[in-house]
């Protein structure tokens, strides 16, 4: 899969124990292998590195130290119950990603 742009939405299923979850965002960072291993505001491409540095006022939902296969993406979910709520910052696989309208 090539590299998605920022502003792309898109929609993935995730799982976690017993459960299945579908989940929709928009991506809002997006590395290629090109741009893996550069270096974005002074911090090494790192993805836990760049969600931090980059998107302080989201909570990060992954643990993730690298990018799968030297490419991947960052993708803002905001399903909070109010307005006030912090978005949510999650990357998941980029093969399981599908592009929505």
């Amino acid at each position: 899969m090539s590299c998605l742009p920022v502003g792309t939405k898109v929609r993935w299923t995730s799982q976690a124990g017993a459960s299945r979850t579908t989940k929709e965002g928009v991506v809002v960072y997006s590395v290629d292998k090109a741009k893996a291993s550069d270096e974005v505001q002074g911090v090494k491409s790192v993805p836990h590195l760049i969600a931090d540095r980059l998107f302080s006022t989201h909570r990060r939902m992954f643990d993730g130290n690298s990018w799968l296969s030297r490419q991947g993406v960052l993708v803002e979910v905001r399903d909070g119950k109010t307005s006030r709520a912090k978005p949510k910052l999650y990357m998941p696989n980029p093969g399981s990603l599908e592009v929505i309208e």
